[in-house]
């Protein structure tokens, strides 16, 4: 007995470290099990934080898109939107960014984003599928002018490591037309002249109204009613008169029509303007007089696809053979952006024509003059001729949204 006691072998102590080793072992495995999730766990919220960067990227740049429409080429996006174009107003506000998005995540250093528009063109093969080689060589505006672009959006944390975070997400985005309450009559204005004193039509009415400011109701009134015969206006020409006539757009309306020519490329802010032809063409300052002829049977537009003009102060003319197909409307200053007129501020002389209506806000009125029954109009029916059609071609651009079911995220290698 007392031999065992004072043996040496030492198996417990072999039993102790073995149990030990295990316990060390197992230790270690837990520490680096814990270890691997904390890493896969930080990987996935840089991940997340990367994919809510491209997210508020793509929501920033079609909140522009909504301000400023790419309807022309003029209004294109030449390249990606970075963080190194911050201070072009079609891209991403630098500063904007950077403040929505703070936390270690989103240190200046360690983030990159960009945004990328492209038209969707069905020849392409893009107008509904997104494929990335396709539809980043598409121009950077709406060159089909249906309405819709793609809208690319990517973000990279941490760019320089092994573990960069790129997140590529895609949208289709479709802006809206609002349609625009206006009035439906051939003319509205605050007076009306017509001259020579000729027996013939130099207002084809079609039975509409013709709404004027004034409040005269003789005939030969040059204030008023600046004409002496009654079918020189008609025929059955229904002569409204109120004082109290609103403006036929208020401001909100005028600089949506204005936007929306800005988007298309055919906003002038003064002179003579190269051309008249366009869904709407607005010009700021118009001091032109009766500038605007065309030779032949040329013509601004079509019976099928009327424009609107839009003169936000000043004076507009038509002469010669000149034929305008569409709305004319004299904002004369009623949205305070320019002056105003109670002049005559559109007029109509020898064979020119309008098919359409004229609108004229205030004071200001219309002058229409034929040389030979203004033969540039279809069946000679005056100078201008009512079309009620015309109306419904004013439209302008609304607020652009994603839509449904286009939002995805891409694999994308840049």
């Amino acid at each position: 007995m007392s031999a065992r006691l004072s043996s040496e072998r030492g198996s417990a102590l072999v039993t102790a470290l073995l149990v030990t080793t295990l316990f060390m072992m197992l230790g270690l495995a837990t520490v680096s099990l814990v270890d691997t999730q904390q890493r896969e766990s930080g990987r996935e919220r840089v991940r997340e934080s990367s994919f809510t960067l491209a997210e508020g990227v793509l929501n920033s740049q079609i909140y522009l898109l909504s301000r400023q429409w790419p309807g022309s080429e003029t209004q294109q996006y030449a390249g990606a939107c970075t963080k190194a174009t911050g201070d072009d107003p079609q891209c991403p506000d630098v500063n904007t960014v950077e403040g929505a998005f703070t936390g270690t995540d989103y240190d200046p250093p360690t983030v990159e984003w960009s945004t990328e528009v492209h038209d969707n063109t069905d020849a392409a093969g893009a107008g509904r599928f997104y494929d990335d080689a396709v539809v980043r060589d598409e121009p950077g505006w709406d060159a089909n002018r249906d309405g819709y672009v793609w809208v690319r959006a990517q973000s990279i944390l941490d760019p320089t490591s092994r573990y960069a975070h790129r997140r590529t997400i895609v949208a289709l985005v479709n802006v809206e037309e609002l349609t625009t309450m206006f009035p439906r009559n051939a003319i509205v204005a605050g007076k009306i002249k017509v001259h020579p004193n000729g027996n013939q039509t130099y207002i084809g009415t079609a039975g509409s109204y013709v709404t004027m400011r004034c409040t005269s109701t003789a005939l030969n009134d040059d204030n008023c009613r600046g004409w002496t015969r009654l079918n020189q206006v008609g025929p059955n020409a229904e002569v409204v008169v109120n004082a109290a006539q609103p403006p036929a757009m208020n401001s909100d309306a005028v600089e949506r029509m204005r936007e929306t020519a800005r988007a298309n490329g055919t906003y002038y802010a003064s002179g003579c303007v190269p051309t008249l032809a366009g869904a709407v063409v607005f010009i700021e300052r118009a001091d032109c007089g009766s500038s605007y002829d065309l030779q032949g049977t040329a013509a601004w537009n079509t019976a099928e696809d009327p424009g609107v003009l839009i003169v936000g102060s000043g004076s507009i003319g038509f002469r010669g053979n000149a034929l305008y197909y569409g709305v004319i409307y004299n904002v004369n200053g009623s949205d305070g952006t320019g002056s105003t007129s109670s002049s005559h501020i559109v007029t109509l002389e020898g064979n020119s024509c309008i098919v359409g209506s004229v609108v004229i806000d205030g004071g200001g009125g219309l002058m229409v003059g034929s040389s030979s029954g203004a033969s540039r109009c279809p069946n000679r029916l005056g100078n201008l001729q009512f079309d009620a059609n015309v109306s419904n071609r004013l439209r302008a651009y609304g607020t652009a949204g994603i839509v449904q079911n286009s939002f995805r995220e891409i694999q994308a290698a840049d």
